[in-house]
């Protein structure tokens, strides 16, 4: 009995390094994640911001969402690195050809 508790401690101690190289692989994906949806978001603002057909409530919504993102992108990324912070986003993804701002 006492050498299946020896044998059962030290397979929970050999699990630990798995455990934690999941959390650092999960905490990557996420940080890169949270950097997508801030480029997105981004993207996404400058686009409504040059319409004027788009309402200011609206126009709140899509700001307090990228409040929201970018502190869950500065959390992630004082614990983890992302993979990459460079997105390339096709215009077709927002509808069609993006306006510029002169």
């Amino acid at each position: 009995m006492l050498r299946s508790a020896k044998l059962r401690r030290r397979r929970a101690t050999q699990r630990r390094p798995l455990g934690s190289q999941r959390i650092a692989a999960f905490g990557t994906l996420a940080v890169t994640t949270e950097a997508l949806t801030v480029t997105l978001l981004t993207e996404l603002l400058r686009r409504v911001n040059l319409s004027s057909t788009v309402p200011a409530g609206v126009k709140s919504v899509f700001e307090g969402a990228y409040a929201a993102e970018l502190d869950h992108f500065r959390f992630t990324r004082a614990h983890w690195q992302p993979t990459t912070t460079t997105f390339w986003i096709p215009d077709a993804f927002f509808g069609g050809r993006a306006t510029r701002s002169t």
